[in-house]
């Protein structure tokens, strides 16, 4: 993947940033997330590796799953793989 790091494109997030972040965050079939700016394969990717955990809404009788991207899963693995770039 050729990604920037984490580290490089976000700072950590501050109380007062976590309070304009929403709980879950749609991740759109086109384009990136609204907030991260990142693909939805690399969250896939993420998710395969173990650093978040993505939640899938469906209601019953409804073929399409609805993706959903936990902020705080997406905070702890942004520095949890900014810490292992740094060390």
């Amino acid at each position: 993947m050729n990604q920037p790091s984490f580290a490089n494109r976000f700072p950590d997030l501050t109380e007062s940033a976590k309070g304009h972040l929403p709980l879950c965050a749609p991740l759109k079939p086109r384009g990136g997330d609204p907030y991260f700016g990142l693909s939805r394969s690399y969250w896939y990717n993420l998710e395969r590796m173990g650093y978040i955990v993505l939640k899938r809404l469906r209601l019953h009788g409804n073929r399409k799953v609805r993706v959903l991207l936990s902020m705080e899963d997406a905070q702890k693995a942004i520095q949890q793989l900014s810490q292992e770039r740094k060390g």
